[in-house]
């Protein structure tokens, strides 16, 4: 979608939008059941209805707390602190059954945003492209949220007797990986991006006439200069190649480069 908003002999703004998005679904597998029916591959995280990639784990619902120690023995074998799972099968403990697609790495929808500015010689445009409703997996904050005392660890909200309300489990100097820690990697990936931006300004006729050119410009651009998402620690854009197939956020990551560009250009 196209629109001229303002033109004037001065002023004028315009901008561009488009929105797009695709579906993809498993619709059979070679796995089949004893009456020939296709069935899920679990192991491979294929499901007939889903997309090829999806996560496949516990739901992570909170951290037990004091009052909820009696629950915590008999449905995970764990103490309050430590990490809550989803019953989602009702039937009081937590095995493999409980586990359901968390996300997938396809987005509900995702475009871009191109708006122009003139005024006089001063022209400004500006490109932001979005992407809404996939997850992401961070291992960042797997990998280095261990809560165990041998490792550095991030600088998080966790669990204490007096601050039962934390977002992250008890530290434990016995225990080197927190239980159901992958249930703590997965987030929202949406985000909206500056990808492009351009200021510039022509110079009149009347300079570039006396300089013996057909045109002068000066110019500043600047790319990935700024984002906005739920998952705010770095870029969710960008992915780890040394992870598995599904895109994952590590600290071996390197964020989007930032560029800033300054020009002149002269047409002779």
């Amino acid at each position: 979608m196209s629109a001229a908003l303002v033109e004037t002999n001065n002023f004028s703004w315009s901008i561009d939008w488009n929105i797009a998005g695709y579906k993809e679904e498993i619709v059979e597998l070679a796995l089949k059941d004893e009456n020939g029916n296709a069935i899920d591959d679990v192991g491979n995280r294929w499901f007939i209805g889903q997309p090829i990639r999806v996560w496949y784990d516990y739901e992570n619902i909170g951290i037990y707390g004091t009052a909820e120690a009696d629950l915590a023995q008999s449905a995970e074998a764990k103490v309050p602190g430590e990490i809550k799972l989803r019953d989602q099968n009702g039937d009081g403990i937590i095995t493999g059954d409980d586990r359901k697609i968390i996300g997938t790495d396809v987005p509900d929808y995702y475009g871009g945003l191109t708006t122009n500015f003139a005024y006089k010689n001063f022209d400004l445009s500006a490109f932001f492209y979005y992407r809404v409703g996939q997850t992401v997996y961070s291992n960042f904050h797997v990998g280095n949220n261990s809560l165990f005392f041998r490792y550095n660890n991030l600088n998080v909200d966790y669990w204490t007797i007096d601050n039962q309300d934390a977002q992250y489990p008890r530290p434990n100097q016995n225990q080197e990986f927190t239980r159901n820690n992958t249930t703590m990697g997965y987030f929202d990936g949406s985000y909206v991006k500056l990808r492009n931006v351009s200021l510039g300004y022509n110079f009149p006729e009347a300079l570039t006439d006396k300089l013996g050119i057909n045109g002068l410009r000066l110019y500043v651009s600047g790319q990935n200069l700024w984002f906005a998402a739920k998952y705010d620690t770095f870029d969710p854009e960008v992915d780890d190649p040394d992870t598995e197939d599904l895109p994952s956020l590590g600290s071996g990551t390197t964020p989007s480069t930032k560029l800033i560009l300054f020009g002149l250009r002269a047409q002779f």
